[in-house]
């Protein structure tokens, strides 16, 4: 046998065992099983599996001669064969780790520190499918929400009310902030049904043309414009400071 071209197809990225059944059958025109091991020295199950990798890639030939398999390198070019093979082999690993990253991103003891994730939406259906967003929170969960006056969420009435029906199904409770009115009185009578409980500030003092959401990791902001324009951001310490602002305004709300 040949042991720099052992060596230097080892180098190239095969196994012991395939580069010297590769090599062994580079001189002779074809060879057997036993042939093959009886030369190589190495044990008849390693030959197989060798083989077998061998012949799947294309980078040997496998054919019959009476009751025998024979096996043979019929060409030289088809060594690059293998190669392809363990490139596909790679992309699909990498495919396989690509779908695996977020869940590991969030395991590392570094994720708290990374850079924060903006996203921006834009009108009522976006809106809509953000707060849809909110019903993947487990079981007990909470949901803290700093809302603008409640007659600018009419046009939702159909849509908030089947959202209430899921959330208070899956049992995440929400703690809600507006501004002082006869139509936010309206809104705490449905407290108890919709999982949910509500406080007001004065206001004079309290009467934004936008909302805050905080859930989870994420926060979200919510101009009640022409456009309903919302920025979405996923950031623990964001998440942390808005919280805090939203205890120290629940401290000071009237129930």
């Amino acid at each position: 046998m040949n042991l720099e071209i052992i060596k230097k197809l080892k180098n190239a990225g095969m196994s012991e065992a395939e580069a010297t059944v590769y090599a062994v059958l580079l001189t002779r025109p074809s060879m057997t099983i036993q042939e093959i091991t009886n030369d190589t020295k190495l044990p008849r199950s390693t030959v197989v599996i060798a083989i077998q990798k061998l012949v799947r890639t294309g980078t040997i030939d496998e054919y019959a001669y009476g009751k025998r398999r024979n096996f043979a390198v019929s060409s030289i070019d088809t060594i690059d064969r293998y190669v392809i093979e363990d490139e596909k082999m790679i992309e699909a690993r990498k495919a396989h780790f690509g779908q695996l990253l977020p869940d590991i991103r969030k395991l590392h003891f570094l994720a708290a520190s990374q850079g924060m994730k903006v996203e921006m939406l834009k009108g009522k259906e976006d809106f809509k499918n953000l707060y849809n967003r909110t019903l993947q929170l487990k079981r007990g969960e909470e949901i803290l929400r700093l809302r603008s006056d409640a007659e600018k969420f009419i046009f939702f009435r159909d849509f908030f009310s089947d959202y209430a029906k899921e959330k208070f199904k899956r049992k995440i409770k929400t703690r809600l902030i507006m501004p002082e009115g006869d139509k936010s009185r309206d809104v705490q009578k449905r407290d108890e049904q919709r999982f949910r409980e509500t406080r007001y500030l004065p206001k004079k003092l309290y009467n934004p043309n936008a909302s805050i959401m905080i859930w989870g990791s994420y926060v979200s902001l919510t101009a009640w414009d022409e456009n309903l324009e919302t920025i979405v951001v996923e950031s623990r310490q964001l998440v942390d400071i808005f919280r805090s602002v939203f205890e120290l305004l629940w401290q000071n709300a009237k129930k």
